[in-house]
């Protein structure tokens, strides 16, 4: 520190805000000449042998807000009497129990996150307590967290809980964060609570039984858990959002009551159809990718739908997505799509996927020459069991040519350009009309049944 800055540091008795980072570490010889500071934060300063300015603290009783981030802190004996503090932001230190924090009935913000707490014991004192992130401790039990009736957003994710029964109570609760624990139900939460956000990837639940009426509800992310059913969904009568991926859902049974869901990931379980979703008319996308979906037919009345996932999944065709003039995007690669005749009436559609699938007739893209707004569309992708093409119309020498001419309002095609020496580029960029082909083509002229049948042989 320079000497201007000793200078106006001695000078300001009137400071309220102090920052002390390692870069400034001897400002800390200066925190006792502040006696109306109402913020300090340390950051990344080993304060476990500087009792002496721990102790200081305690003269600073208009204190509002403190944090130290990374300090090597393990006990909370000189901070306990900062009784006008509002805030307290002690992530990433080492402190193993809070009970002396019980006197800070103002705190309203508690940051705990990273630490080494195996008990809460204490924090029932802490009525105003509103804001709490414990991630990242060593807790299997939230009890001490009954009392206290005014939590609204509560994190902690990253411990070794197996119930929530201690936040029965919290009915303000707006944003919930309970990811990576070792629940097997949701028993014990909040009834007819104000919950907008609840996250609880990584657990073991088998399906929701327990979550109760949740009127306010909007947006639900339960990933990687086991979901076997969504018995207990009904409650959710305000969701809007819906995030149920890599789980083990084969059924949507209960689907149907959430008539206001927008957003619906289903991505990586084990359903073979979409039954339910056909009350889903508020829908406007869906992902259904990595399933074993034969058909989308329950999609008929989803006119709202905008952009649709069904990589991965056994679709020979897209019927019944016909009557969903919103959308703007489809990706369906990797199934066994031969037929584009559904894709016609999808007037706003931009992109469309289509790698690996089984489309072996070059007449199949007189189905999206209709489609004005379709500015990419993907089809190659060589098939993993060969080196031909899962699309045999890439295969044929005319395919560019075809496309160029028959889709110009396509500015993007991927496909493979073979040159002399070998060289392969992927998701060429043109504009067909400053394309130079060598081999032409006249659209007007229909492919013969003949050309086909060997298109479909290769």
């Amino acid at each position: 520190m320079n000497i201007a800055q000793q200078i106006f540091l001695k000078g300001n008795l009137q400071l309220s805000e102090l920052k002390v980072t390692k870069e400034y570490y001897e400002l800390v010889d200066y925190l006792k000449n502040y006696p109306n500071l109402q913020k300090i934060e340390f950051s990344r300063l080993d304060l476990s042998k500087r009792d002496d300015l721990l102790q200081d603290l305690k003269n600073h009783r208009k204190l509002r807000e403190l944090i130290a981030q990374q300090c090597n802190i393990n006990n909370l004996l000189n901070i306990h009497n900062l009784d006008n503090l509002i805030s307290l932001d002690l992530r990433t230190n080492n402190i193993t129990e809070i009970q002396i924090i019980s006197q800070l009935s103002k705190l309203q913000f508690l940051d705990l996150s990273s630490n080494q707490l195996t008990s809460l014991k204490g924090i029932e004192a802490l009525k105003s307590l509103e804001i709490f992130k414990v991630s990242n401790n060593k807790l299997s039990n939230i009890d001490d967290l009954l009392h206290l009736e005014n939590i609204i957003e509560i994190d902690l994710d990253y411990n070794q809980l197996s119930n929530i029964h201690g936040l029965k109570n919290s009915t303000r609760i707006k944003k919930m964060q309970i990811n990576y624990n070792n629940l097997q139900d949701l028993e014990g939460f909040p009834n007819n609570s104000k919950i907008r956000v609840l996250q609880a990837n990584h657990n073991f639940l088998k399906n929701l039984v327990g979550i109760g009426m949740q009127p306010c509800l909007g947006k639900l992310i339960i990933t990687s858990c086991s979901l076997e059913s969504l018995k207990g969904i009904e409650g959710l009568v305000a969701l809007e959002i819906a995030c149920l991926s890599d789980n083990k859902l084969k059924s949507l049974q209960g689907i149907e009551f959430i008539k206001e869901l927008k957003q619906l990931d289903l991505n990586n379980n084990l359903l073979q159809n979409i039954d339910g979703i056909q009350r889903l008319v508020e829908l406007n996308v869906l992902n259904v990718c990595c399933n074993k979906i034969k058909s989308l037919n329950p999609l008929q009345d989803s006119i709202n739908l905008q952009n649709l996932f069904v990589d991965n999944n056994e679709l020979t065709s897209f019927e019944g997505i016909q009557n969903c003039v919103q959308l703007e995007e489809v990706q369906a690669k990797s199934n066994k799509i031969s037929n584009l005749q559904h894709l016609n009436s999808l007037k706003r559609v931009t992109f469309i996927n289509l790698e690996n699938n089984n489309v072996y007739d070059l007449r199949q893209l007189l189905f999206l020459q209709d489609l004005n707004q379709l500015s990419q569309l993907w089809l190659t992708q060589e098939d993993a069991n060969s080196s031909q093409y899962a699309n045999k119309i890439c295969s044929h020498p005319l395919y560019q040519s075809y496309c160029s001419k028959v889709l110009p309002q396509v500015q993007y095609f991927e496909y493979n350009v073979e040159y002399d020496r070998g060289a392969i580029f992927h998701g060429c960029k043109f504009n067909s009309s400053k394309v130079n082909l060598n081999q032409k083509f006249d659209v007007e002229t229909e492919l013969s049944e003949e050309l086909t049948n060997q298109l479909k042989q290769q």
